[in-house]
């Protein structure tokens, strides 16, 4: 319950000073603690293993645009979750369910890749998320000829560890900023 008062603040303190947040959001072992230190050096642990990651982690990431935003990496979700761990995963799945932005991040080299895309987006959206989601397909170095399949849905492919797609990426979440932080270039014609 103390822990849960401490998110609430944090959340309404990110809210009142303007912070956009990040999340990212999908199954374990997909890549998202690599995609975090690939775009933050963050140096969070990033393993093969059920759990690698038990609490969400918070960096700074400025954008290509000098815009810079708050990226959350969170616990990876597993089917079946044991019933003493779904307490745990709640509290965790509502913080990045409050994100402004939630990449929901994928295993291209997964069979199930499409399904967990899926299964994480309407738990979202249960949770009442209201972030604008971009599906991110991790690992496609993994998959030979995947640039050739058309990406349902949209979406985006890279590799977390060779940084293939890191750029499009980071595109995609300037176009996904809210409106009332975007930076806009007019020009006024003088008369």
């Amino acid at each position: 319950e103390e822990v849960e008062k401490h998110r609430t603040q944090i959340n309404r303190r990110r809210r009142k000073n303007g912070v956009v947040t990040v999340a990212l959001v999908g199954y374990t072992n997909v890549g998202k603690s690599t995609l975090m230190n690939a775009l933050t050096n963050a140096g969070v642990l990033a393993e093969n293993r059920l759990f690698a990651t038990l609490d969400p982690t918070a960096r700074a990431l400025k954008l290509p645009n000098g815009f810079t935003v708050m990226l959350i990496d969170t616990v990876g979700l597993v089917r079946r979750l044991p019933h003493h761990l779904v307490q745990a995963f709640h509290s965790t799945l509502e913080q990045a369910a409050a994100a402004d932005i939630l990449l929901n991040i994928c295993d291209a080299s997964s069979s199930e890749a499409q399904v967990h895309l899926d299964v994480t987006r309407r738990l979202l959206a249960k949770l009442g998320s209201r972030g604008t989601v971009i599906s991110v397909l991790n690992k496609c170095d993994l998959v030979p000829g995947l640039d050739d399949v058309p990406l349902i849905g949209g979406g985006i492919r890279i590799s977390a560890k060779t940084g293939e797609g890191l750029p499009e990426l980071l595109q995609a979440i300037e176009k996904a900023l809210p409106v009332s932080v975007r930076r806009v270039h007019l020009r006024l014609p003088f008369a």
